[in-house]
């Protein structure tokens, strides 16, 4: 979760210096960010493990 903050965040300070399809590409990272830190808590622990486990 952490990480996704700190890409976000790095993604949002370089919004006003970038230009064009750079910048459309930033929000779309942190339009991204923000979908995985919301779908964290919907994720069920119990696939996860069984995904990781090769089931």
């Amino acid at each position: 979760m952490e990480e996704l903050m700190e890409i976000k965040k790095t993604a949002m300070e370089h919004i006003p210096a970038a230009e064009g399809e750079i910048q459309d590409k930033l929000f779309r990272i942190c339009d991204l960010a923000d979908s995985l830190m919301m779908s964290k808590s919907m994720i069920d622990p119990e696939l996860v493990k069984r995904y990781e486990e090769g089931e």
